[in-house]
């Protein structure tokens, strides 16, 4: 098969028009598999090839150009990404961008070398597989060219399968925070409260690299004077369904804000930038007694404010305290600096982005109660609400398995009652520390009638966090 010289980088530029277009505007995963792969895994490095061995005598045979082709293509689209996450930012529109560009502008680099020889000596994209003559050939040959043939076939209908039968099957949410330039980089670190409470500036940290690229362990710290740590929050719904979805901050276990909700067509994104406030500033404390680099006790001057499992930074160093005892703490790891009595030890405050789904309950257009839902390793956060026009009595049972070795936990609670617009919220723990939930049922009750139930691990609701210091 040859496709001409002359037609095949116009065709290559029309065909990356037209995965822009299935895949900006339909929904069905199938097809936009299908368009892509060779969009994403052959065109790049085709293109590239093509402009720098322009000639056909420059490389051996079409299968050569072909293999080149996909090595290339599967190196120049991951350094895309990564190069978009330092310029521009990661996300769908952008990509798509940046590799139609790159396939547009080295298609036209090939074509303004290619003009300059004759149409015979220009590159195409030429395939041949000749049947085996089975007059001509040995055996071993014949084996071997049957072989090579079915290995073929076996490739493209294993991608095929996987291609259009297993993305189809998987329902998830993505689920992320970037700074609010929408890098992966720029997040608030460092928050100054004034006198009132207020915030008076903050500090956002930026990757900083050597003349070698490599990423220095200090970031950048610039300093904004916001009222609030401003950072990007995105949301993707590939469940498949409609989905419902809120996000609730909370600085240090207290809540700061709820986002939403906000309503996602499968296939659909939302991304909002959004701020969070600190109420007050970090515990603080100092060294009692000098600390050395292959110490894990410290002995502080007070431990009020400080809990296990807090990050602590003392002096330079980022740490957490796996036990507290009298006037001292005990370390996860040593720090590997010594430090002299006195230095400032600084609790950092846990910043947790939790992505709730919001149920609607009762018939379309006659919703007689919203729950809204989100569960983690220990515990969940549960807000029902009334929406009916009368009162209503509520129940909630939940029965959490844990880990091997562990009972099983049932909890009740209720029956509470909300008048017509009232809302119930609680954070509701289930398990210590120690140990982690595995599997949980969850049954919601109106009125001793079962509107809603679930049966979930909390693998399916996600949460992200930040550390941040807060001084005053």
């Amino acid at each position: 098969m040859r496709i001409p010289a002359k037609y095949e980088l116009l065709l290559i530029n029309f065909y990356s028009l037209f995965v822009v277009l299935i895949v900006t505007l339909t929904s069905i995963e199938p097809l936009r598999i299908a368009v892509s792969l060779p969009f994403l895994l052959f065109l790049p490095g085709y293109t590239l090839i093509a402009a720098v061995f322009h000639r056909n005598s420059d490389l051996e045979d079409g299968i050569e150009r072909v293999a080149f082709s996909i090595g290339l293509s599967i190196a120049i689209v991951p350094l895309t990404g990564l190069l978009l996450n330092y310029i521009w930012a990661i996300r769908l529109g952008t990509i798509l961008t940046f590799l139609v560009l790159f396939i547009a502008i080295t298609s036209a680099i090939a074509w303004y070398r290619k003009r300059s020889i004759s149409e015979d000596e220009r590159s195409a994209l030429v395939l041949h597989l000749p049947l085996p003559q089975l007059n001509k050939s040995g055996t071993l040959e014949r084996v071997l060219s049957i072989l090579l043939v079915l290995s073929v076939i076996s490739a493209i209908a294993a991608t095929a399968y996987t291609a259009f039968h297993f993305p189809g099957e998987e329902e998830y949410t993505e689920f992320y925070v970037l700074g609010f330039e929408g890098k992966m980089d720029g997040y608030p670190r460092e928050i100054e409260l004034d006198k009132e409470g207020n915030i008076a500036s903050v500090k956002y940290a930026y990757l900083k690299k050597d003349y070698g690229g490599q990423v220095l362990p200090e970031p950048e710290m610039i300093e904004e004077k916001d009222e609030s740590a401003r950072i990007l929050l995105g949301v993707a719904n590939q469940e498949h369904r409609t989905m419902l979805y809120e996000v609730e901050i909370l600085v240090d276990s207290n809540h700061s804000a709820t986002i939403g909700p906000v309503e996602l067509s499968h296939g659909e994104t939302w991304e909002g930038e959004t701020g969070f406030v600190p109420t007050e500033a970090s515990a603080v404390t100092t060294l009692a007694e000098s600390l050395t680099e292959d110490q894990r006790v410290v002995a502080v001057r007070s431990t009020d404010g400080f809990a296990s499992g807090d990050e602590v930074i003392i002096g330079e160093d980022r740490t957490r305290i796996k036990e507290i005892r009298e006037h001292s703490f005990i370390l996860t790891e040593t720090l590997g600096t010594s430090y002299p009595v006195g230095t400032k030890v600084t609790k950092t405050q846990r910043v947790e982005f939790r992505l709730h789904k919001v149920h609607m309950l009762g018939a379309p257009g006659q919703e007689q109660s919203s729950l809204s839902i989100w569960a983690g390793n220990h515990g969940m956060s549960v807000m029902v609400a009334n929406l009916s026009d009368k009162e209503a009595d509520y129940s909630l049972q939940i029965r959490a398995q844990p880990e091997v070795g562990y009972q099983t936990v049932t909890k009740e609670i209720g029956p509470f009652r909300l008048g017509s617009g009232e809302k119930w919220n609680e954070e509701i723990i289930l398990v210590t520390d120690d140990s982690e939930v595995k599997d949980m049922e969850f049954y919601l009750y109106q009125n001793g009638e079962l509107i809603y139930q679930e049966n979930s691990p909390p693998d399916d609701y996600l949460m992200l966090h930040l550390q941040i210091e807060v001084t005053k």
